[in-house]
């Protein structure tokens, strides 16, 4: 639907008719290898594209573009009755190789096997809507084929579990502001983390989702989450919610964003501070903390091994005594 209305329908279908005439012929694809050698390039086959699998357009058309001068120039010597691409559709696959290679990084994301992805479909989501908002500089072609892209993409939305979605991200630290959500929707999500918290459940099921039995599947319970036991009471589950909620306050409102040290002292939190001189130090190292610690307080800070090495000759000489009889009565 949005090649079509973008215009890429009619070039697409000479892409494929060309891979084609090379896929059908060894002695075709002989030919344009030896022209690639000829331009400095790598021999390799063209690209199909195929329904089925992901991001094969794609790779059709960077195939196809990376070989636009052997292509040309193996065509030139041959007999055949391909519409070749004009210069406005070689244009206009150059967009299309733009607008579809964010799509090729979402679905190699989302297709990871050695990681949980769930947390990412929101977010990769909010990726390709981003991607695809129309700018003034957009030819007409690509304003119609984002707005058939997003179209398709809205309706696509509608058929996920986006309650559970959300829950998923808001759990991953990587995403945990929740960017990718309408800021009126992220208290609300935040608020069903709580509750489930609080009374055990599941993450929430898409409305009018139905078993095999008819009827609607029972909530579950979340022991690994809550850790908990029956003969837990009532306060305990408030304390959660009011710790859940004072976590929400310090790092998605911006409370932490003041710096931790401060926000820690604020809070009349206290802080262990590693000594001047441990004891776990060696006399080298106590030494060293020493320059470090007044080099760092230089201004300019050394950029480069001659002024650091200068740096250090100047400090060294700057050390009091008594610190200097100190770190020696220490070894």
């Amino acid at each position: 639907m949005a090649f079509r209305d973008g215009g890429f329908d009619v070039p697409l279908a000479k892409c494929r008719k060309i891979v084609g005439h090379f896929k059908h012929s060894p002695a075709n694809t002989s030919e344009l290898k030896a022209q690639q050698v000829v331009h400095g390039l790598k021999e390799e086959t063209l690209v199909q594209d195929v329904p089925t699998r992901w991001n094969s357009t794609l790779a059709m058309i960077k195939r196809i573009l990376h070989n636009k001068e052997p292509l040309k120039a193996t065509l030139s010597q041959q007999k055949h009755s391909l519409a070749l691409l004009t210069p406005a559709e070689h244009d206009k696959m150059e967009k299309l190789e733009t607008l579809l290679e964010p799509c090729r990084y979402i679905t190699e994301l989302l297709g990871g096997e050695k990681y949980v992805s769930c947390s990412i479909v929101l977010p990769a989501l909010c990726h390709l809507q981003r991607t695809m908002e129309v700018s003034d500089v957009d030819p007409a072609y690509v304003v119609r084929f984002k707005a058939a892209f997003t179209k398709d993409l809205d309706k696509r939305k509608q058929n996920l579990n986006l309650a559970w979605l959300k829950v998923a991200t808001a759990l991953d630290p990587r995403f945990k502001d929740l960017k990718c959500l309408p800021r009126p929707e992220r208290g609300e999500v935040w608020q069903t983390v709580s509750t489930m918290l609080r009374e055990g459940t599941g993450a929430p099921e898409p409305e009018g989702c139905i078993n095999e039995t008819g009827q609607e599947p029972p909530p579950k319970k979340m022991s690994l989450l809550l850790m908990g036991s029956e003969s837990e009471s009532e306060d305990e589950g408030l304390a959660t919610d009011n710790t859940l909620e004072r976590v929400y306050q310090i790092v998605y409102c911006g409370l932490w964003n003041v710096g931790p040290l401060l926000f820690l002292e604020a809070e009349n939190v206290p802080v262990l501070a590693w000594p001047a001189y441990s004891l776990d130090m060696s006399p080298i190292e106590h030494v060293w903390d020493v320059l470090d610690r007044r080099i760092r307080q230089r201004a300019p800070v050394p950029t480069n091994i001659q002024q650091l090495r200068t740096a250090i000759e100047e400090e060294w000489t700057n050390i009091p005594q008594a610190t200097i009889d100190n770190l020696i009565n220490s070894m």
